[in-house]
């Protein structure tokens, strides 16, 4: 709260193989990501993506995604104005409109490199988190290609900073 009073949302220990409400194939119980659509809905992913309702009921959403192996988990959300839903994976960005529409918006599933394009042609590889603005655009952090790479609304990828391949600590513009 904004007092600094924490309360617990969802203990692990009752959602480890949740689904859909009841238990079942045990996943991993550490989060990785966190977002909140306009609604107050919490989403919470884990190998699953859970869905919290404001008055604390649970729902699993990650079988609705096409996501079928572990590779392909997913590893950020985040919302943009008009809560769409952009669910990360190792090398690619889902996008779920709200009544439930899902595609590959950019990037693809099953391949993994560093490209910049327009959609299906753009490479990611471990996608490690995403944030969205009030443009529309979708940033993404990539720890395999310790770059930051911005998607427009219509789906065009371009690196910001960083380049694939290479790290390290140094000032500059890119």
């Amino acid at each position: 709260t904004p007092a600094g009073v924490a309360t617990t949302l969802v203990d692990a220990s009752e959602v480890c193989g949740l689904l859909d409400g009841t238990v079942s194939a045990p996943f991993s119980c550490g989060p990785s990501a966190i977002a909140i659509d306009g609604a107050g809905n919490v989403y919470v992913v884990y190998d699953r993506i859970l869905k919290i309702s404001p008055s604390g009921s649970i729902t699993v959403l990650l079988d609705t995604l096409g996501i079928t192996s572990m590779y392909d988990r997913p590893t950020g959300i985040a919302f943009d104005g008009t809560d769409n839903i952009y669910v990360a994976t190792a090398s690619a960005i889902r996008k779920v409109t709200p009544a439930g529409v899902v595609t590959v918006f950019a990037g693809d599933p099953s391949t993994s490199g560093s490209a910049d394009g327009n959609g299906a042609s753009a490479r990611f590889r471990e996608i490690a988190g995403l944030a969205t603005d009030t443009a529309g655009n979708v940033y993404v952090a990539e720890s395999g290609n310790n770059t930051i790479r911005k998607i427009t609304p219509d789906g065009v990828v371009t690196t910001l900073t960083g380049t694939a391949g290479l790290n390290g600590s140094v000032d500059g513009i890119g």
